[in-house]
């Protein structure tokens, strides 16, 4: 008898744990977007960008977003917060030789 409560038991736990316990984080999408930390690399890349900016003149405020690809290299996508109160988003190729290309750039809300 207490054998069959002893596995009744375990078998209730087991079937609690497996419908309490959240599934596991999906992998990252191969080619997709990932969430960067907002580092030295992301301000260099921050940098760049905004030399290439029109209308020149203006800085970032903020580093709102700031997000990573792998390619043929690395893209970078960054939301800034610019000194004249707009908001850009800008993706920035950094290519395998090193060389860093701004690719996009489009005012957002």
């Amino acid at each position: 008898m207490s054998a069959l409560r002893l596995t009744l038991t375990a078998g209730l736990c087991a079937l609690i744990t497996s419908c309490t316990t959240p599934p596991p984080a999906s992998p990252p999408i191969a080619g997709g977007w990932s969430r960067s930390a907002v580092d030295d690399q992301t301000r260099a890349v921050d940098a760049f960008a905004i030399g290439r900016m029109t209308p020149p003149g203006l800085s970032v405020v903020k580093i709102e977003a700031a997000e990573t690809q792998v390619v043929a290299g690395l893209n970078y996508r960054l939301t800034l917060k610019l000194s004249d109160g707009s908001h850009h988003r800008v993706v920035v190729w950094r290519r395998l030789d090193g060389a860093s290309e701004l690719t996009a750039d489009e005012v957002v809300e």
